[in-house]
């Protein structure tokens, strides 16, 4: 688990440190103050920049087309300040955390292809002879670059067509998933039933029911089947009393955002849990019990949870279960003002003291 958090030019981002960060972390803000990008830096951190995320951090964001120039240009500009692809040698973005190994820069490099050797090699141009080299002869890509490495992410020019074949290849070929993602939107059937599948028969099933009964007492079990208007399965529930299982979905949104936020809970045992939007479809009512649950299983589980949300109720929830497990919670408001991002960490006291005198935290 990281202790803090330290970006450094990544989108809107000029630098913004978070000194305390906790297993249970909980981040406010205004539309447009930059919560869902501090989850893509920690996205991008956790997975060391895997392939597998980038087509969807973009294309969440409509980041696939720009009519400038009179074409396409790559969505990976996006990433930095002024959406622009740092030049040979200056500065990229950097998310970082104190003495983490993880820690890295993205930065452009120019690489030159040798097709003599079997199979294509590149070789890295230094930056202070780029200008001697032929444009004609190397190629610029996005680099991961550490104090004792350089990995070629992709290169500069990279379509959103070229991300998702990457991305595809990625999964084909990757282990298991460093961290967990939740946005706003929710996930894909296919994204849940793969989560499903992977504690299907174990002690986990009954940790997703719980969190379910919270909303409907009743439930007794859950299962995926084949979908005949679309591709893939979707999940059905048993309900107490009723003869026929229910489409999940028919029960309402609160019963979806619980299942995926404990289904990817258990999955992600021993690593990283990010949630956009933690409220969406969730009744004010249940929220405390359900970031009850969340403490309860983050700590069993080892896992560290890191989520955003605009809505007072759920400030409210989560200090309630902050306050029975006072080491467990960090809470943090993001502001954007005059176009500069800053951050006020609260302890659990501040919290408590501005909630009870009405004070504005979100």
């Amino acid at each position: 688990m990281i202790k803090d958090f330290r970006i450094l030019n990544f989108r809107q981002f000029d630098e913004l440190n978070i000194n305390t960060i906790s297993r249970i972390n909980l981040f406010v803000g205004k539309n447009s103050a930059g919560k869902s990008a501090l989850l893509e830096a920690l996205l991008l951190f956790f997975s060391q920049m895997s392939d597998k995320y980038l087509p969807g951090i973009h294309i969440s964001r409509q980041e696939t087309w720009d009519q400038r120039g009179g074409g396409e240009q790559s969505p990976l500009r996006h990433l930095f300040a002024q959406h622009k692809l740092p030049g040979i040698g200056e500065p990229g973005f950097q998310l970082s955390s104190s003495n983490d190994p993880r820690s890295f820069e993205v930065r452009t490099a120019a690489y030159i292809r040798d097709d003599e050797t079997v199979g294509p090699v590149y070789k890295l141009v230094e930056a202070a002879s780029i200008e001697e080299a032929d444009p004609d002869l190397y190629e610029t890509f996005l680099v991961l670059a550490k104090p004792d490495q350089n990995r070629r992410l992709a290169r500069t020019n990279s379509s959103i067509n070229d991300l998702r074949r990457r991305s595809l290849h990625a999964r084909r070929v990757e282990g298991r998933d460093s961290c967990f993602y939740i946005p706003t939107r929710g996930l894909e059937d296919s994204g849940t039933a793969f989560l499903w599948d992977s504690i299907s028969l174990t002690d986990s099933e009954a940790e997703v029911i719980k969190g379910l009964q919270l909303i409907e007492p009743r439930v007794e079990g859950v299962a995926f089947v084949a979908s005949e208007e679309r591709d893939g399965r979707i999940p059905l529930v048993k309900i107490l009393g009723n003869s026929e299982p229910f489409p999940l979905k028919s029960l309402g949104d609160g019963m979806s955002r619980i299942f995926q936020i404990v289904l990817s809970l258990v999955n992600a045992k021993d690593s990283i849990l990010l949630i956009d939007e933690f409220e969406t479809g969730l009744h004010w009512g249940v929220q405390e019990e359900v970031w009850g649950l969340v403490f309860q299983l983050s700590e069993k589980l080892n896992v560290q949870v890191f989520a955003t949300t605009h809505s007072r109720d759920c400030i409210k929830g989560f200090e309630n279960a902050w306050s029975r497990a006072p080491q467990a919670g960090s809470f943090a408001r993001i502001n954007k003002i005059n176009n500069k991002v800053t951050l006020k960490e609260y302890d659990l006291e501040l919290l408590q003291d501005s909630l009870m005198t009405d004070v504005e935290v979100r």
